[in-house]
Parts: structure tokens; sequence; C-alpha cells
């Protein structure tokens, strides 16, 4: 009589790697597990660019965009955001910090905020996240920043606390705070 003995196989690792897809006028970006750093440049005008660069690789996406999902999948992931140029149209860019960890995310805005409408959307589930907002002489203009995170605990930087929805801070200030 045989008798079973059952044993184990190990599989290879199921990582996955960062992302960044425009579909439509969208564009989509998931960062990996790691400690990615992600960079998106944005004209105002709705032509977009973006770079995640990590562990695996760099990756990139370019093209017309009015609406940008950013997801930080990392427990140290870097967001960095520029627009560039005044604001034309409406634009919505939605940011999920992740689970735990201390996700940050730096918007660069324009000194002259256009005309248009930028909806900066926060959510996820961190806990100690820091989100800053550089913005130019104009002052915020059309932007606004909302903290739909779970927690409610992620500190945003602005210029102007009227522009946010959530806990404001002032923006940092001294020696050694320069921004990216």
């Amino acid at each position: 009589m045989t008798r079973f003995t059952p044993t184990l196989t190990a599989l290879e690792a199921r990582d996955c790697p960062a992302s960044a897809i425009l579909a439509g006028r969208s564009l989509y970006i998931t960062t990996s597990s790691g400690a990615d750093i992600v960079r998106v440049r944005d004209d105002g005008r709705g032509q977009v660019t973006a770079e995640v660069r990590g562990a695996d690789g760099t990756v990139t996406a370019a093209g017309a965009a009015d609406r940008v999902f950013i997801h930080l999948r990392g427990r140290y992931d870097t967001l960095y955001y520029a627009v560039t140029g005044p604001v034309t149209r409406r634009a919505e860019v939605v940011v999920d910090l992740g689970r735990g960890g201390s996700p940050r995310a730096s918007f660069d805005l324009p000194p002259d905020p256009g005309t248009g409408r930028l909806g900066i959307d926060l959510r996820g589930e961190a806990r100690q996240g820091r989100v800053d907002a550089w913005v130019g002489r104009g002052g915020m203009g059309g932007v606004t920043i909302t903290d739909r995170t779970e927690s409610g605990g992620v500190k945003i930087h602005a210029a102007r606390a009227d522009h946010v929805s959530g806990p404001a801070l002032p923006p940092p200030a001294g020696p050694g705070v320069a921004r990216p």
C-alpha cells in the first residue's frame, strides 16, 4: 500500500509592477509595493506626462487627460504633481494614498491659476501621510483639495486654507524646507 505524503511547491513571486496607462482622456497610475517615486507634469490645458520610477524600473505615459487617478500602493511612495501653466479646463486628480505607511504628495501649482477648475481628491487609509501644495502668487484660484481619507489624519500644507477640506496646516517654512 502506497502512503500519500503531501508536499508544498513554492510559486514564483506575484509582485505587481508599477503602471501608467492612458485610456481615453483618463490617466491611471499605480505604484508597486516598493517605495516608488511618481512625477506628473500637467500643462494646465490637458496635456499630461507621467513617470513612475521604482526598483522594477521606470514606466511612462503621456497624452491628453482631464482625469488622473493615482494609486500609491507602497508604504513610502512619493508623488510630485506639477501644474506648469494656467488651468483652462475642468480637471480632476484622485490620489489614493494607500494603506498605512507614510506616503508623501506634493502639488506645485502655477502662479496664474487660470479660468478652469482643478479638483484634488485625497483618499485611502493612510494615517500619517503628508500633502504639500505649493501655490504661486495668484493663489489657489479654481483649485480645491479635499481630504477623504478614512482617518482624516493626512497633514495638508497649503498657502490658503480656505480651499482645503480637512485638517489644514500652514505651509512649511524655515531652513531646510525646499520645494521638490
